[in-house]
């Protein structure tokens, strides 16, 4: 019997063979900081209730702006 040994992303849970590159996608993520912002529609256009657009604040400063599809 062949024991192998992976390596999982605990971010994105993919899995490696190389514990280094296992690493190296684990410092890629960038993790969500706050919420700048949240745009939404009036209950004529989206009874859902939902935000069609979410301003992002990732660890790193960046802004990024999600929509809805």
């Amino acid at each position: 019997m062949k024991q192998e040994l992976t390596y999982r992303c605990e971010i994105c849970n993919t899995v490696y063979n190389n514990k280094e590159i296992c690493e190296k996608c684990e410092k890629n993520h960038h993790m969500p900081r706050d919420i700048e912002s949240c745009r939404y529609r009036p209950i004529t256009c989206n009874q859902a209730g939902y935000p069609d657009r979410i301003t992002v604040v990732f660890d790193n400063g960046e802004l990024i702006t999600y929509k809805r599809g």
